[in-house]
């Protein structure tokens, strides 16, 4: 299931960053044709690990990849952009200050039936 994820998101709009790396729950068998790294985190996949998930990719990105780049972009395996599109939009911030772009959900869903 994982290696199909990968691979989607790859031949998606992957391939045109910079870099990537995916976060895994279970071991993931490199693929060639995945030129990105995984990194295996063992955190269940399950809601509730959500924001732990978060926040150790975010940890890893900061204190053991340290790359220097100017943007970072989270995504799930279901998030689909258009890389070009995006690149131009941030032209227009200083990569210097720290920006939050997205949605917080549970504004959206404060009375809704779930």
């Amino acid at each position: 299931y994982l290696d199909v994820q990968a691979m989607a998101v790859n031949e998606t709009w992957l391939h045109r960053c910079d870099h990537g790396v995916f976060f895994t729950n279970e071991p993931f068998e490199e693929d060639k044709k995945v030129p990105f790294r995984t990194v295996f985190a063992g955190i269940p996949d399950t809601y509730d690990n959500l924001f732990y998930k978060s926040r150790y990719a975010f940890y890893y990105i900061s204190n053991i990849l340290k790359a220097n780049f100017e943007w970072y972009v989270k995504a799930d395996d279901d998030t689909f952009f258009i890389l070009e599109n995006l690149r131009s939009y941030l032209r227009k911030f200083d990569p210097n200050e720290p920006y939050y772009f997205g949605y917080r959900m549970s504004h959206f869903l404060v009375g809704a039936r779930l």
